[in-house]
């Protein structure tokens, strides 16, 4: 039996003392169904002394949520970086000022469509994924905005944020330095926080972008391929 607090390194690599997983697309399949292996190596990760950190493009209160009934216990990272939350407290990383004027301006020309959730967002806006991404990144170019398709919804965040800024402030609170961190994801928007982190890692679903970066790419994918990481790693 593994004692609480042990750590991981493979071939080289940097110890793993916390894992920061993407949500939709990474934990959940193309339905938004949870992979019941993944959530139950997760609570094995716990279980070691190992945090787990949810990190998501939606809204702080769904992923918080589903970051306690997972039994996950490190820092929720929400709306792509731009909220922290832990033990009942948001830190919010930008202002969905602009985004709103970005947004506004878009619906002059395309026919998006927000998603439900805006009224429940603190830093950013999100709108269906039925226009075109290109468009909507050519419309908002001299606007002080990123755009991000995650294949949920395209987001519209504040210039610069993306899931590593969110990503740095949950080391910060867990004591961990961001190379001991593994990351996991699926999407465009996980690239700058793979990157930052140890051990990056693309499962067998994600885009060809996150792939590129990623220090490891899985056989297979959504949450079998956070399984595949764990066990590659030796985290398991």
């Amino acid at each position: 039996m593994a004692k609480r607090g042990m750590r991981a390194a493979v071939e080289g690599g940097p110890e793993t003392r916390a894992i920061v997983v993407d949500l939709d697309g990474t934990l959940t399949d193309a339905k938004r169904w949870l992979c019941l292996d993944a959530i139950e190596a997760l609570r094995k990760c716990e279980a070691r002394g190992i945090p787990i950190i949810l990190a998501s493009g939606n809204i702080v209160t769904t992923t918080m949520q589903v970051s306690k009934l997972l039994g996950l216990s490190g820092p929720v990272i929400a709306e792509n970086g731009g909220v922290v939350h832990y033990q009942g407290e948001n830190e919010l990383f930008g202002d969905k000022k602009d985004c709103l004027e970005a947004l506004a301006h878009v619906k002059r020309h395309l026919p998006a469509k927000e998603l439900f959730t805006n009224q429940c967002r603190f830093t950013e806006v999100c709108i269906e994924e039925d226009v075109r991404v290109d468009k909507v990144k050519a419309l908002l170019k001299d606007f002080p905005v990123d755009v991000n398709s995650t294949g949920f919804g395209i987001h519209i965040m504040p210039k610069g944020m993306d899931k590593s800024v969110g990503l740095k402030r949950a080391c910060d609170i867990l004591k961990v330095p961001l190379g001991d961190v593994m990351a996991i994801g699926d999407s465009e928007n996980d690239i700058k926080m793979v990157q930052s982190s140890g051990i990056g890692v693309a499962v067998a679903n994600a885009t060809k972008g996150l792939k590129a970066v990623a220090r490891y790419v899985c056989r297979r994918p959504h949450g079998a391929g956070v399984v595949e990481a764990l066990k590659k790693f030796k985290v398991l």
